[in-house]
């Protein structure tokens, strides 16, 4: 769902929404959203947790491919030397 049209009781906090992304981020991977709630330094409530995964995914920072939650933010690096092989196989 997206997130800017989602209906919430309660829209997480910028501090909360840091501190998922920075634990997912360290870890890089998650089996499910209890693994990741479990490890988080603050509770979470589910709903706020789903608004959070549903916006780091939209902005392309984590997938969530069979309950497992994974951090795929590539650094600029990255994505230029991608852009270079592709310009390289283009020509």
């Amino acid at each position: 769902m997206d997130p800017k049209t989602r209906k919430a009781l309660h829209w997480p906090r910028l501090d909360t929404v840091l501190m998922v992304e920075n634990t997912i981020e360290r870890v890089g991977m998650f089996s499910s959203k209890k693994r990741l709630s479990e490890a988080l330094s603050k509770e979470v409530m589910p709903q706020t947790l789903n608004i959070i995964l549903d916006y780091l995914k939209e902005s392309g920072k984590i997938e969530i491919r069979k309950r497992r939650i994974i951090w795929v933010k590539k650094s600029e690096k990255v994505k230029e030397f991608e852009r270079m092989m592709k310009k390289i196989r283009e020509e």
